[in-house]
């Protein structure tokens, strides 16, 4: 797996801490943007930018990608700061954490300006997919060729890396969810691999879902290999066509019948039966740019049905519909839904 590298993450740093002063100036120049800072404090801040650039070819690229999927975004950081000063230090060490607990208590603890910015950025642009081989952003799914012929299908804001060579196909899922229809090579086994163990492919087409506690995998045909990365020593459980298991690095949990529906998001779909209300949301999330807060009490509602992931904010209208929650909205950065 690929962290993100020391220099691109040097870049993200640049770039909020010039953009909460000045936007970088636009030019048809392809070499590195650099700020035009009035004061002579500021100068110095451009010189350090410049030494930094120009220190290694590695700085150079971070910036040139950096800047060409971000700019724009930044100007609102600088909006913030002028209003809230010291909100774009504040921004960094939010944008710069690691994705499982970015948001974890954090969200509504931030001042507006903070989160405004956060969301603003990783929400739209997901951070962590950076240096990932293939990656998609918030709504948005999208389907590759591998160079062996096989075929992936990310959900939205999903990310992986590929290591194919001689003896192995592995695709290694950091972030979201991806269907596989893998082609035949009875030489090199196809393996998709997550934080918590690997799924083989002894078949042709199947879905692996990763979380922060677990993955998921189910099997649209013929049939996989789930082995828990902790669990070496013992043989790997067999998946047929329509059966599911959840497992961590520990182990694999009880076969799941019935569970090609997990695949409707392929689809732009969710199907859930007497599901708990944070299943749903969290599907929605990827669709969503901004944050969506479930209560305490909200969190206890059951759903059920065929739910739209293209269009959630219908869909959390039509929530409110037909349950006995509220959804209210707080401009396009945060939605919260509780019960009446």
């Amino acid at each position: 797996m690929k962290e993100l590298d020391a220099a691109t993450e040097q870049a993200l740093d640049w770039m909020i801490r010039l953009s909460a002063v000045q936007a970088p100036a636009r030019s048809a120049d392809p070499a590195p943007k650099f700020p035009a800072l009035p004061h002579s404090a500021l100068e110095q801040e451009q010189e350090r930018f410049r030494q930094w650039c120009a220190a290694s070819s590695a700085n150079e690229a971070a910036w040139r990608k950096v800047s060409g999927r971000f700019d724009g975004m930044f100007a609102n950081i600088r909006e913030l700061d002028a209003r809230l000063p010291g909100q774009a230090v504040e921004a960094r060490q939010t944008l710069l954490q690691p994705p499982r607990r970015r948001w974890i208590g954090k969200v509504l603890g931030l001042s507006a300006a903070t989160v405004g910015a956060g969301i603003y950025v990783d929400r739209s642009q997901p951070l962590f997919a950076l240096g990932a081989d293939l990656h998609t952003a918030t709504a948005q799914r999208a389907s590759f060729t591998l160079p062996d012929g096989s075929n992936l299908k990310l959900n939205a804001r999903s990310a992986v890396d590929l290591a194919f060579d001689g003896n192995f196909r592995r695709v290694h899922l950091r972030q979201g969810a991806l269907i596989a229809r893998v082609a035949a090579d009875a030489a090199r086994p196809f393996i998709v691999e997550t934080e918590h163990g690997t799924v083989r492919a002894l078949g042709t087409r199947f879905m692996v879902r990763v979380d922060r506690r677990s993955s998921f995998v189910a099997v649209l045909e013929h049939a996989v290999a789930v082995r828990a990365a902790d669990d070496g020593l013992n043989a790997a459980s067999e998946l047929s066509q329509g059966e599911g298991v959840d497992f961590d690095r520990r182990g694999v949990s009880a076969l799941q019948q019935n569970q090609s529906g997990q695949a409707a998001w392929g689809q732009g779909w969710v199907e859930l039966l007497d599901a708990p209300l944070p299943l749903l949301v969290d599907s929605l999330r990827s669709y969503y740019p901004g944050h969506i807060h479930v209560s305490d009490a909200a969190r206890k509602v059951r759903v059920q049905g065929v739910f739209s992931l293209d269009q959630p904010l219908r869909t959390l209208t039509a929530l409110q519909e037909t349950l006995a929650v509220d959804v209210r909205h707080f401009g396009q950065f945060l939605v919260t839904i509780d019960c009446r």
